[in-house]
């Protein structure tokens, strides 16, 4: 069979201008996304008029200045009220979904690269980091407390990735291999170290982690505790009572479908799907006396440490965070019916808040701090509050922030 010129030609135009389902798919999108960003301009009319004349009308400022500023304000109001924005994030998601995309950049943030893992769980991209200098920061805040008398454990929190093998080809992840010089540097300086990876190796990943976010969930963090608590209790005479490792003094309330998490959100509930959000609250007497940056409560363990607003019927709010509300510099938790007399400080990370929650119930007094927020020498701190240990727990997936490992 032959083809003449003419024909082959016109198989080339039909080929050129070939309509794909992908082309569909990116047409219909931009059409909604000029829709909204038009809606948007005629909703918000006065507001952006008014920004216009006052910027425009400040003397202070010359022509360029007065362009730089109405360009950054304009970019706000777009970017957190543009009409339809939940909306919009959703068929954002649910496009990636039909397209079968598994990795999305975040060309403003490369530390939130989304990968849909070859389980259908969520999770953000880690980057290759100087683990050894951090390891080494972490063995000098060691010294410098062994010489006051004071214990310290760094813990390894776990991380939603077990193994390569989950991960879409093409697609490397270094949380993992991160964690694994950390912890070697720090046993070859001598610092004691847990390896939660090791511990929770046998859960199922999903019973482990949410699907749509990059916290554990916070039956992981109560499993964890009890494993520090028995190393406390071996290691340390801390004595604990085991009443407080059985779960079924607890009550684990479940919230359908209520769920989307850090990760889920930024990709809408259709791309990874809506979640169950579990959490735990103790069904035995406590007293409490919560000091949260300044802002003191006294009660029972619901009253004191969770934050029941973020327990609303609304799949977006930051659920996970109920426990404190969320990060502080620092937190200082005292046990009124408690008959340990040690004292802990916890230096941690997001991990750390139901970690830190359920830990408190079964010691005196235990506080935390938040390098990320906390002002101030660390070390002179902890000198001067003298806890029985000093714990350190982080996720993998902090390992990017250089002060959480900047110690004074």
């Amino acid at each position: 069979m032959q083809i003449n010129m003419k024909d082959n030609q016109e198989l080339i135009t039909i080929k050129k201008y070939k309509i794909t389902e992908e082309k569909v798919v990116a047409i219909v999108f931009l059409a909604i996304i000029f829709s909204t960003l038009i809606f948007t301009v005629f909703s918000k009319y006065e507001e952006l008029k008014a920004q216009v004349v006052a910027i425009f009308e400040n003397s202070q400022t010359d022509g360029y200045e007065k362009v730089v500023e109405l360009t950054k304000n304009t970019e706000t109001m777009f970017n957190e009220e543009i009409y339809g924005k939940d909306e919009f994030v959703d068929i954002y998601g649910l496009v990636q979904r039909i397209l079968f995309k598994n990795y999305l950049e975040d060309s403003n943030d490369p530390t939130r690269d989304v990968v849909k893992l070859n389980n259908g769980m969520l999770t953000f991209l880690q980057k290759k980091e100087d683990m050894v200098t951090k390891a080494n920061h972490i063995a000098e805040l060691q010294k410098s407390i062994n010489e006051e008398g004071i214990p310290f454990i760094y813990i390894q929190a776990p991380y939603k990735i077990r193994d390569n093998a989950e991960l879409p080809t093409g697609v490397i992840d270094y949380a993992n291999e991160n964690a694994d010089v950390l912890l070697k540097t720090l046993n070859e300086q001598q610092v004691e170290t847990v390896d939660l990876r090791e511990y929770f190796k046998e859960m199922p990943t999903r019973e482990e982690y949410f699907v749509t976010d990059h916290h554990w969930k916070i039956k992981t963090a109560f499993e964890a505790v009890n494993h520090i608590s028995e190393i406390l209790n071996n290691e340390y005479n801390f004595n604990m009572d085991s009443f407080y490792t059985d779960i079924n003094h607890y009550h684990i309330i479940t919230q359908k479908n209520a769920y989307l998490g850090s990760i889920g959100k930024r990709n809408g509930r259709f791309y990874g799907g809506v979640e169950d959000f579990e959490y735990i609250l103790p069904n035995f007497e406590t007293q409490l006396s919560v000091n949260k940056s300044g802002d003191i409560k006294n009660g029972s363990f619901e009253d004191t440490i969770i934050v029941k607003d973020l327990l609303d019927d609304d799949i977006l709010l930051n659920k996970y965070a109920c426990y404190f509300g969320g990060d502080f510099p620092e937190i200082i938790i005292q046990n009124e019916t408690s008959e340990s007399d040690k004292k802990v400080l916890v230096i941690q990370d997001s991990y750390g808040l139901p970690f830190s929650s359920f830990l408190s119930l079964r010691v005196k007094e235990l506080r935390t701090i938040d390098l990320r927020h906390f002002e101030g020498s660390e070390i002179e701190y902890i000198k001067e509050y003298k806890p029985d240990i000093v714990l350190m727990i982080y996720n993998p997936s902090s390992f990017y922030i250089e002060k959480n490992f900047q110690f004074e």
